[in-house]
C-alpha cells in the first residue's frame, strides 16, 4: 500500500488544455493580419507635403496636406513650428521665420495664422485665378496638349469654386466669353451651338438638355469645363493615332475676338 501511494505521488499531473474557441481563432487571425498590414505600411514611401513658396493658387491644397501629414501626427507646438519652417520657402518662409525665436507655446499658432491671412484669403485666391486666366495664351488649332493643359486649369477652377464663392461669377456669360476667346475658332463655333441649344432648345432633339435645366438658361461653367475636356480628349486621341491636321490655316489661328462672339438668334 505504501508503494502504491509513492507511485501515485510520482505520477505527473496532466493539465487539460481546452481547444481554442472560434472567437479566439478569429482574434488571432485579425492580429496577424494587422501585423502584416503594419509591416507593409512601413515599406511604403513616407508621404510629405510639398514645399510652399507663396503661390496663392497652391495654398489651399498645401495647408490641407500639412495639417493631415504633419499637424495631425504631433501635438508638440515646437515640432509643428519647425516642420512649418521646413516645408516653406521664399516669401512664405520669410514671413514666419522670426517666430522661431519666440519661446512660447503660441508661436506655432501665430506663424500658421500669418500664412493663412497672407495666402489663404479667398478673395485674393479668386483674383489670382482670374489673373492667370487673363494671361492664358490662345490655343492654336492642332495644339492638343495646349488644349489639355487649359482643360486641367479649368477643372482646377471648378474644384476651387466649391469653397471660394467669388469664383461663381465664372458662370456668367461675360466671363464665359473671355474663356471662349482662348479657344481655336472651330471649337468656339462648336461651343456657340451648345449655348444656342441651352438658350433656345434644339427642335430636332427634344431630349438634348439635362432634365434639371430649362430652356433659356445659359450653360454654367461646369458645362464649359466638360466641353473643353471632351474636345481635349478627342484631340489627344487623334494625335496618338497620328491623324491630327498638320496644315494650320493662318486665318483660323486667330483668337475668337469680338467679331466672333455668340449672337443669339432673334
Amino acid at each position: 500500500n505504501h508503494r502504491q501511494t509513492v507511485d501515485h505521488m510520482q505520477q505527473p499531473e496532466l493539465n487539460y488544455i481546452e481547444p481554442a474557441s472560434q472567437t479566439d481563432r478569429e482574434a488571432n487571425l485579425l492580429s496577424r493580419l494587422a501585423d502584416l498590414l503594419s509591416n507593409k505600411r512601413d515599406h511604403l514611401p513616407r508621404m510629405e507635403p510639398d514645399v510652399f513658396t507663396g503661390d496663392l493658387l497652391k495654398f489651399p491644397e498645401w495647408i490641407r496636406s500639412f495639417e493631415v501629414l504633419i499637424e495631425k501626427h504631433t501635438t508638440s507646438a515646437i515640432d509643428r513650428l519647425h516642420y512649418l519652417n521646413k516645408y516653406t520657402a521664399g516669401d512664405a518662409k520669410t514671413a514666419i521665420q522670426w517666430y522661431l525665436t519666440l519661446h512660447s507655446a503660441s508661436a506655432y499658432d501665430q506663424a500658421k495664422t500669418t500664412l493663412v491671412k497672407r495666402y489663404g484669403d479667398k478673395f485674393k485666391i479668386s483674383e489670382a485665378f482670374r489673373r492667370k486666366m487673363d494671361i492664358w495664351p490662345t490655343i492654336r488649332p492642332g495644339d492638343a496638349q495646349g488644349l489639355l493643359r487649359f482643360s486641367d486649369f479649368l477643372h482646377h477652377n471648378m474644384s476651387a469654386m466649391e469653397s471660394i464663392s467669388y469664383l461663381r461669377s465664372l458662370n456668367s456669360p461675360e466671363e464665359n466669353r473671355k474663356l471662349v476667346r482662348k479657344l481655336p475658332r472651330y471649337l468656339a463655333n462648336r461651343w456657340f451651338r451648345i449655348v444656342d441649344n441651352w438658350l433656345y432648345g434644339d427642335p430636332t432633339n427634344q431630349a438634348s438638355l439635362p432634365e434639371e435645366v430649362y430652356e433659356g438658361c445659359y450653360p454654367p461653367f461646369s458645362e464649359f469645363c466638360k466641353f473643353v475636356a471632351n474636345e481635349a480628349r478627342i484631340a489627344c486621341s487623334a494625335e496618338d493615332l497620328g491623324v491630327e491636321d498638320k496644315k494650320v490655316d493662318k486665318k483660323s489661328s486667330k483668337p475668337c475676338g469680338k467679331g466672333n462672339e455668340f449672337k443669339p438668334r432673334k
